[in-house]
This record gives C-alpha cells, structure tokens and sequence, in this order.
C-alpha cells in the first residue's frame, strides 16, 4: 500500500488520504528523498561528468530506491498521461530542490472530515510543490459567477481568493453544521435535526422555572385599620401592601393573604421528559445498550461501546471542523476591516 502512496506522492508531488495514512507515509517518503540527498551534486550530474566511484555510489542508491517503488508511473497533463520516471524524478527533481535541507521534505495539511465515513483527511505534498497554472492538481481558480436564469447570461464574475494568496485558494463564505452526512449538495445540519426538539424543550423548561418562580413570590396582602373601600394594588417582589381594613381586625393572621397563584403544572413535567426522550431517540447507539442488561459478556459490552463512540466521535468532529472554518472566516473579516488603532479603542473602551 505504501509502496503506491509514495509513488503517487512523488509523481504528482501532493496526494489526499487519511491522517494516519499520511503520517506514515511522510516517514517512507523522506527515507526515499534522503538517499538522493545525501549524494549533493553526484545525485543530478550527468553520468559522463561522474567518476567511476560516483556512478557506482549513485547506482547503488538507485536500485536501493527502486527496490522500493515502481519505477514508472503515470501522470495526467493537459489531458493526457504521461510517463513519469519516478526513480529519476527523486535523484534529479527532488534532490536538486532539497540540496542541502536537512529534512522535512514534506508537509502534512488537514482538511477535515470525510463525508460518509468523517475519516479525518490530509494533503500530504513536498515543500516548494508548484502551483502554477498550468498544475494540473490544481485544478481552475475559484471565481463567483452570476447568471441570470432565463437568459442564461453572465452577470457578474467575482474572484474568489485573497489578491496575496500566490495558491488562490478559495474564501469559505457559507460554513455547513453537519449534523449527518449526506449525498446531496448540504448535509443535514444540527438545527434540522434538533432544532425543533431544543427549542421546545427549551420553552417547556422556562415555563417551568417561570411557574416555579410565581409559586416562591415572597409577597401578599393584609388588612390595615380604616374604612373599608375598594383599592387596586401592585405588588412587587420581596414587600408586602396595605389596604383598608375593618376596626375590629385585630388578628394578622386573619388579613393577611399570600398571592394566589396556581401550581406548577404536570404537563410540564410530562412535556419535558418526552422532548428529551424524543432527543435521545435521534442519536441513539449501541451505548444505550451496553447499560440496558448487566449479564452481557465485557467483550460485547466494550464492543458496543466503541461502536457507540464511533458514532459521538464523527459528530463532534464534523462540528468541531466547522466551528474552525468559523473562526477562520472570522479572523479573515476582522484581518480586512479592523485596524490596530480600531482594535486598540475597542479595548480599551471595554476595559472602562
């Protein structure tokens, strides 16, 4: 397998695979590259300028390196394969752009989760790999176009990419809240999936500390001395109010009268518990299983506990990959209309 990926890697000088994969496959690539280096010169000079001892020393280093990955491969160019010598590539390509660096020939980018499966990905490529035009992995460059639908004419073309970004990578305008993955063109986000089932519970919950709150209202009413008349009272939290009583009143505990409210209702209660059942039902695992019966066997108890964490572990890290395209996009809008002088007053202004 990874006899292929460096391969791959050398022919075309970037690939996409998984983290681990690429890990690994960083370690076998420089292994490779660092045979080439450390002939400096001997490895790219021409056989005929080379003594007798340098070509042996070269040639022993070739079938080291051949010995290893294909000798050819293949690579597609302005729409046509080519031919590549993948042993010739690392001896005069590669050593003669690495001459002198003492290692770190390649560089490892994360690009998030895969859709389906949300294995974490990467872009495993060597430093300095062009990115010209031309570059087939490349691919075309990011613009914005508006075309009107019933004429089917061009109304707008906007680039999209930073005017210093040399890669002309794409600006991330709309940022997906995967919640499951999906085929179509989006996802199916968190809100649709638990956006009614939150904002109901939610609702249920304050109406209960709202009822709670009313059943604890430390106020009432008591009778006062006077002519008795008809009054309209406000009370307010933490006091009581006077009103006019009878002469013969002489017993507080028969004129006062805390506020009449009614209890907190179990519908509530009832309501709540099945908003929150009804969320434990969407994501639902094997984890609730593992506690459902204790005479399971540890082997399949910590079997559906993994496959349980599987499932918890792609959604936090889908939300966790778009909460940092979040930030990114938010560093990039404060980057291009803040200043350090505006950002100076601000603080200072919250510091007062």
């Amino acid at each position: 397998m990874f006899r292929n990926l460096a391969a791959n890697l050398i022919a075309h000088e970037r690939i996409e695979t998984t983290n681990e994969k690429a890990k690994e496959l960083r370690r076998v690539a420089e292994r490779l590259i660092t045979k080439a280096v450390r002939l400096g010169d001997v490895a790219y000079t021409k056989n005929e300028d080379l003594k007798p001892a340098d070509r042996a020393k070269r040639l022993h280093a070739q079938r080291l390196v051949g010995a290893f990955i294909p000798r050819f491969g293949t690579r597609l160019e302005a729409g046509e394969t080519k031919k590549v010598d993948l042993v010739e590539k690392v001896f005069v390509d590669l050593a003669k752009r690495f001459q002198g660096r003492a290692g770190g020939y390649t560089r490892i980018i994360k690009l998030g989760p895969r859709r389906g499966d949300a294995a974490q990905m990467s872009l495993i490529e060597f430093v300095g790999a062009l990115k010209g035009k031309d570059d087939d992995a490349k691919g075309p460059a990011p613009y914005l176009i508006s075309i009107d639908d019933s004429t089917r004419k061009v109304l707008s073309i906007y680039r999209n990419w930073d005017e210093d970004d040399k890669n002309e990578d794409a600006l991330v305008h709309v940022i997906e809240w995967p919640f499951l993955p999906w085929r179509g063109a989006m996802p199916i986000g968190t809100p649709q999936v638990l956006g009614g089932i939150a904002a109901a519970a939610t609702g249920a919950l304050r109406a209960l500390l709202d009822s709670a709150h009313i059943n604890n209202f430390p106020g009432g009413m008591h009778l006062k001395s006077g002519p008795v008349g008809g009054q309209s009272v406000r009370i307010d939290a933490g006091q009581t109010n006077e009103i006019d009583g009878g002469v013969m009143q002489d017993d507080i505990r028969k004129t006062f009268m805390p506020t009449p409210v009614n209890p907190t209702s179990p519908v509530l209660f009832e309501l709540l518990g099945y908003l929150v059942d009804a969320g434990k039902e969407v994501i639902k695992t094997t984890l609730d299983e593992a506690n459902d019966n204790g005479n399971v066997p540890v082997g399949t108890t910590m079997a559906r506990i993994e496959q349980g964490m599987v499932v918890f572990s792609a959604i936090h890290s889908r939300l966790h990959n778009a909460m940092g395209k979040f930030l990114k996009v938010l560093h990039r809008l404060l980057a291009t209309y803040l200043d350090d002088e505006q950002v100076g007053r601000d603080r200072r202004a919250d510091d007062l």
